[in-house]
């Protein structure tokens, strides 16, 4: 009876308990089971001011528990917004491929949103300004045209965006050597922001912007003419880094024009600025120019004194650099491969049913007739295709091969079409002069390097063959098939190669090695490497660890 006693008295003590601990647990619910939009507010907050604060991890931290609940709830506008924002964690952090994946996402829910909305000139700006940073630049066209039309339901913003949509198009198209195209979004540019408030350092940037298509169109009058008026519109407001940048390529523009006196003292002022500010690019710049001032002006100490200050900056500035990893654009690529197994499957398919339609004979010679016309036709076009793909081709194999053997079999490979297409002459030049020509050009490639001098114009290079600049380019297309860019491309891939794998540069960077490979830009490497080797350098440099 006692242990019968004992066990009901344990047994409602339990229950009491369990009842009293379910009201706490209901009471706490209560007070922390705020709404969604509340905890999305919340988090929102937290993440802007880790972003302010620079706490990157923190801002995707708090950006993944916006989204994790708006997806709970399915709140569109918030999904898309935190999708922008770990969107923009990803690409600060170098993660394209997650950026890109964070941004498609993102735009598949845009249709949801209407025309007029904001959040959707939030998107395509940022998606705009990603796909140009990737060196993706038709994407980038496409979204910034895009952008320019969602302007016009913003009337109050209209301005701010449609300057930022014109700037990334002059970017791109000076980007891309369409120096025209860039002045006029520039010119449209100067329209707009004239008509701004605080308006001078933007005003400054975007004359010094105009100046550096000039100095890249070699027009460098035109290009003082901008700088000077960048100058006056400074005054006495003292932009530091702008002012430096305009010094810079006002150093840069008279020193071709020769006024070596004037590019001195505007290079040392904005070397003074650089030193001054910590502006490593700059203070770079600044150098390598200083150097071929005082070269051209016969001060040598002071040019060996300066080149090597130029070296060191060098270093300094490549170490801020990220290691970033190329993403794989190929919306092109895959069109034309579309197009090339289309034929594929037309060729083949004409193959199989060509017995057929010969024992047809006068039954369907009409139809026989137009299917053979089209056949040729396509296969005539898809082996253009694949000829230019051999001779790219030829370059990925047998790497332990010397690029000057591989550049030899392609010429005479060449030459023996020739022999066979008898009454097919594909240039002017005798075989003899071919020969003579094609060993003059490899002997200065293999001698003097060159494709080292990222700056180096096809003009340059004929000079120094002492070829006029028309016979040079015949030779190059006639003994190699390749214009002047492919042709000193090839040289600066094998170098690339060779310094990736050579020890010493194992723990130099990417960026590094295309610098030291004769490379001007991170787009045109990768892209450059990936097409005559067959993967990114990054790839290429995992492979031979």
């Amino acid at each position: 009876m006692h242990l019968f006693l004992r066990y009901f008295i344990f047994v409602l003590s339990f229950l009491a308990s369990q009842e009293i601990f379910a009201a706490d647990r209901k009471n706490n619910f209560m007070q922390e089971n705020i709404s969604p939009r509340d905890s999305i507010k919340k988090y929102k907050k937290k993440s802007i001011e880790c972003y302010r604060n620079g706490n990157l991890e923190g801002f995707g931290r708090y950006s993944y528990q916006v989204l994790s609940i708006a997806e709970k709830y399915d709140l569109k506008e918030a999904r898309i917004r935190s999708l922008i924002n770990l969107a923009i964690y990803h690409q600060r952090k170098d993660e394209y491929q997650k950026a890109l994946a964070k941004y498609i996402k993102a735009k598949e829910l845009t249709p949801s949103l209407q025309e007029s909305s904001y959040l959707k000139v939030i998107l395509n700006t940022n998606l705009g300004n990603f796909y140009y940073k990737i060196g993706d630049y038709d994407n980038a066209k496409l979204i910034m045209e895009r952008v320019i039309t969602l302007a016009d339901h913003h009337k109050n913003e209209k301005t701010k965006i449609i300057t930022s949509a014109y700037n990334t198009l002059a970017n791109i198209a000076s980007d891309e050597y369409k120096y025209e195209e860039a002045l006029n979004y520039y010119n449209n540019l100067k329209t707009i922001i004239k008509d701004l408030e605080n308006n001078t350092q933007k005003l400054a940037t975007l004359y010094s912007n105009i100046a550096s298509c000039y100095i890249d169109k070699n027009d460098y009058e035109k290009a003082i003419e901008n700088l000077q008026e960048a100058l006056n519109i400074i005054g006495k407001e003292k932009f530091i880094e702008t002012e430096a940048s305009i010094k810079l390529n006002m150093g840069i523009a008279h020193y071709n024009l020769k006024n070596y006196n004037k590019a001195l003292l505007y290079l040392q002022s904005a070397n003074q600025i650089a030193i001054k500010e910590n502006s490593l690019e700059v203070k770079m710049k600044t150098h390598k120019f200083l150097a071929k001032v005082q070269e051209a002006s016969n001060n040598i100490d002071e040019a060996f004194a300066q080149q090597k200050k130029y070296m060191l900056a060098r270093e300094s500035f490549l170490k801020t650099l990220t290691k970033t990893q190329r993403l794989r654009f190929e919306n092109d690529t895959r069109n034309k491969l579309l197009k090339i197994n289309k034929q594929k499957q037309i060729i083949s398919f004409l193959n199989k049913e060509k017995v057929t339609y010969i024992s047809l004979a006068l039954l369907v010679l009409c139809l026989l007739l137009t299917l053979v016309f089209r056949y040729y036709k396509k296969r005539k076009i898809y082996s253009n295709d694949i000829a230019l793909l051999k001779v790219d081709n030829n370059f990925l194999e047998n790497e332990n091969e010397l690029l000057r053997d591989k550049l030899n079999k392609l010429s005479l490979s060449l030459i023996e079409q020739d022999k066979v297409k008898k009454n097919k002459k594909s240039s002017s030049i005798s075989i003899e002069k071919q020969n003579q020509y094609k060993e003059h050009i490899l002997n200065y490639m293999d001698e003097h390097k060159p494709y080292l001098n990222s700056e180096i114009k096809q003009l340059d290079v004929a000079k120094a063959l002492d070829i006029n600049l028309h016979l040079f380019s015949e030779i190059l297309n006639t003994c190699f098939k390749q214009n002047f860019n492919s042709f000193i491309n090839l040289y600066r891939v094998e170098q690339a190669k060779r310094l990736i794998k050579d020890p010493k540069y194992s723990n130099y960077k990417i960026m590094t090695i295309a610098y030291d490979s004769g490379f001007s830009s991170k787009p045109s490497f990768n892209r450059v490497f990936k097409k005559l080797v067959g993967c990114t350098p990054s790839e290429y440099q995992k492979k031979k660890e």
